[in-house]
């Protein structure tokens, strides 16, 4: 009996093993029926490419064949226009054989001509020339004569001239080379120590400064030379009621004292004339703080007297400190110094610049020295302020 359900099992087992095969060879054959149909449905697709493709390398063959026959053709033609080429370059030279003597015949006669014509212009030029140049140096030598006379009559007695003589001084101020002249002279002439002179003689060299300061200002570029001149004859004076009236009254409101570029010029061009008077043995060595720092107060008291801005004066220390500050010992003690000093007279100082220069007209009165001085409320220097955030 145990036998018999033994067999039984097994027997169940092998018909449910039975009808999984029947299923599986259900589901290949359903695949295989699907494989017939995409075969066959490719065979169909195949066909018209096949026929396709054939017909492609038919065309191929062909053009390869083509090709062949065209550069046959190409090779036979390059030939013949290599030939062409050649006859046409064989034309070319021969024609610039001849246009070249053609040309040289015709440049021969041209210049010829040119030659000519250029000689008797050369001839008239070097004539015109001749009288331009001569005429220039006369009217030059007219001119530095005339402010040389003029300079002499100031500083020896007096100077009275119409209107005539101050439009024709005018004139000689818009020349660069009359007016240095007109510097220079006056810069002598202080030499033999004198300062004061008469009213008539003080408004001549009012008008004459004026005059040239009004030239220069028109340029685009300043005569910091000149300039520098003008500084030393603004120390002129006439005596008015006791009191003295100087040149600088009349010519500090162009711009040229009002540049920073032109007041550390001065300082610079000072400071090398003060430096070699005090070491002239040792021209190397490096300047001192105090040095340095009192000729810079004194700079700083002098553009004061000009009326200069406390913008300008504060730019002018920040050029000291940053590019002259490289000949001192201790650069800081350098800062502080003038910072310290500019702190004490910043309050004798313009805020606000003056206004526009007038207009320069012959017509002109000498007003009597007036010592404008503003007190102002003191505000922190920049300086110190920069001084006080490097500190921190």
């Amino acid at each position: 009996e145990k036998r018999l359900n033994i067999f039984a099992e097994e027997e169940k087992r092998l018909k449910h093993r039975i009808n999984q095969l029947e299923i599986e060879k259900k589901s290949s054959d359903s695949k295989i029926e699907n494989l017939s149909l995409e075969i066959s449905r490719l065979k169909s697709i195949s066909k018209p490419i096949l026929s396709v493709s054939s017909s492609i390398q038919r065309d191929n063959f062909d053009l390869k064949e083509e090709i062949h026959k065209l550069k046959i053709k190409l090779e036979s033609q390059s030939l013949q226009t290599d030939n062409y080429l050649k006859k046409i370059e064989d034309l070319n030279r021969k024609m610039k054989e001849e246009g070249d003597q053609l040309k040289r015949s015709e440049e021969m006669k041209s210049f010829s001509d040119n030659y000519r014509a250029l000689k008797s212009s050369s001839d008239s030029f070097s004539s015109a020339s001749e009288m331009l140049q001569s005429d220039y140096q006369v009217g030059n030598l007219r001119s530095f004569n005339d402010i040389s006379k003029i300079v002499n009559k100031i500083f020896e007695t007096h100077v009275s001239l119409d209107t005539h003589e101050y439009i024709q001084l005018d004139r000689a101020m818009r020349g660069e080379l009359n007016r240095r002249h007109f510097a220079k002279e006056m810069t002598n002439g202080m030499k033999r120590g004198i300062e004061s002179v008469s009213s008539s003689s003080f408004g001549c060299i009012s008008f004459l400064c004026r005059a040239a300061l009004s030239q220069m200002q028109n340029r685009s570029d300043h005569d910091y030379q000149m300039g520098r001149r003008m500084v030393r004859i603004a120390k002129m004076n006439r005596i008015v009621d006791g009191q003295k009236m100087y040149i600088r009254e009349e010519i500090k409101e162009f711009a040229l004292f009002k540049n920073v570029k032109f007041w550390h010029d001065c300082f610079l061009d000072e400071l090398n004339k003060r430096y070699r008077y005090c070491f002239p043995d040792d021209t190397k060595c490096i300047l001192n703080v105090e040095f340095i720092s009192q000729f810079c107060s004194s700079f700083i008291l002098r553009m004061i007297e000009w009326n200069t801005s406390a913008s300008i004066i504060e730019s002018f220390i920040l050029e000291v400190i940053k590019d002259d500050g490289k000949m001192v010992t201790d650069r800081e003690a350098l800062q502080e110094s003038i910072t310290e000093f500019w702190t004490r007279s910043r309050s004798y100082c313009i805020i606000n610049p003056p206004p526009k220069p007038p207009s320069l007209s012959l017509s002109f009165t000498c007003n009597p020295l007036i010592q404008n001085v503003s007190t102002v409320k003191s505000k922190r220097s920049p300086l110190i302020s920069h001084r006080r955030r490097e500190e921190e």
